[in-house]
């Protein structure tokens, strides 16, 4: 009996440990993001500081944030495909069995993403001897984070609330990226913003609320505490609706790296392809202009900017879009090609859209600097750039 309690005990003593990981010292019985906290440590997806504690109340920025939804959301795996050229008369394992060529052939094989080998990236403000190197690389394959216009990525800058949950939007499954955009999500949150789409569909599937004002406060800074809990409250959302798609849905496939240009996946790089459920989309506001004094720099597609081109940077329309933009004042208009992010709606809540040089010139004087416009998504075809 004795030798028994000894051996019961021993094994609880061994499993302690693993209970107690979760329990931090700066994280309370009653804080308000405790159970998730714990949860994702459990999972083994998130750590805590060597002196034992969390510090859920830190502002956390966008490598920290990006490491966190790349480690604790199961995503699907990431691949290159390399190809081999064999001779006539070499042999190969499939399956259990040799099989040997009897003609000269390619071998394509999918390797695993490794970011050691991927190339360097070459933002202005990135340090290559920091931590967070290998994360910003997968995040930009995954195309979670993105470069800036001015080639910058801004690894260590505090993350807010419209950013945190566009960039949780990325790796939602496209079958389950359901969005009510027919009215403004919140009274701080319109129609048309860059992080509207996101957030509605964060209010839209209970992962956050709106406050008692109807407010959902795009540009709060996040602290660690809250980047998790949202992240836990997602995962617990799309749990049983994987489930429900027996697992045939986007989350599950593989995604290839063979094709993805390094250099323009590091500054944000996204389909130029026509995105036909944009058609129609419809805003109204302040549009400006960029100079010739930055011709020649990369745009947030990985186009290079140049003046005399009709394109224009826009916060969230697709890449490649095509987008008529008329100058109420008289009715001019012109139609230009998304290619780049902006503008700025923290600096510039009112503007809409940045044309190019000659877009701009081509409605109004240049003189003039900001015009008021309306602009709209439409088909390629229904207009000449």
């Amino acid at each position: 009996m004795l030798k028994k309690t000894l051996v019961t005990l021993t094994t609880m003593a061994l499993l302690m440990p693993l209970t107690l990981q979760a329990n931090f010292g700066d994280v309370s019985q009653n804080h308000p993001y405790r159970d998730s906290i714990n949860e994702l440590t459990k999972l083994g997806c998130i750590s805590g500081y060597a002196d034992g504690t969390f510090k859920p109340d830190n502002i956390i920025n966008r490598a920290e944030t990006l490491k966190l939804i790349l480690t604790c959301i199961n995503l699907p795996g990431i691949y290159t495909e390399e190809t081999f050229q064999i001779p006539a008369g070499a042999s190969y394992i499939l399956n259990g069995q040799e099989v040997t060529l009897e003609q000269d052939s390619e071998l394509k094989i999918k390797v695993p993403f490794n970011p050691s080998t991927y190339p360097d990236l070459e933002f202005t403000d990135l340090n290559q001897a920091a931590w967070y190197v290998d994360v910003l690389k997968e995040g930009l394959v995954r195309e979670v984070i993105t470069g800036y216009a001015d080639n910058t990525i801004k690894a260590e800058r505090t993350v807010n609330k419209g950013e945190f949950f566009t960039m949780l939007f990325r790796v939602v499954p496209q079958d389950l990226r359901n969005v009510d955009l027919s009215a403004d999500i919140a009274n701080d949150a319109l129609i048309g913003q860059w992080f509207t789409e996101s957030l509605g569909f964060a209010v839209q599937n209970n992962i956050i609320d709106v406050d008692a004002e109807n407010n959902i406060h795009p540009f709060r800074e996040l602290n660690r505490g809250q980047v998790a809990h949202f992240i836990n409250v997602y995962r617990k959302w799309l749990s049983p609706r994987l489930a429900d798609s027996n697992n045939n849905i986007s989350t599950n496939t593989a995604i290839s790296t063979t094709d993805i240009n390094p250099t323009e996946t590091a500054q944000n790089n996204q389909s130029a392809t026509t995105n036909n459920s944009q058609i129609g989309f419809t805003q109204e506001g302040k549009a400006s202009f960029m100079g010739k004094g930055i011709a020649g720099n990369r745009t947030a597609s990985g186009d290079t900017y140049d003046p005399e081109a009709r394109t224009a940077a826009h916060p969230s329309i697709a890449f490649g879009q095509l987008v008529r933009v008329t100058n109420t004042a008289d009715g001019r208009f012109v139609c230009v090609r998304i290619n780049d992010r902006g503008p700025n709606q923290e600096i510039h809540p009112d503007r809409v859209i940045d044309l190019s040089y000659r877009a701009f010139d081509e409605i109004a004087n240049i003189s003039q600097g900001i015009i008021n416009v309306k602009i709209e998504v439409i088909e390629s075809g229904n207009c000449v750039i």
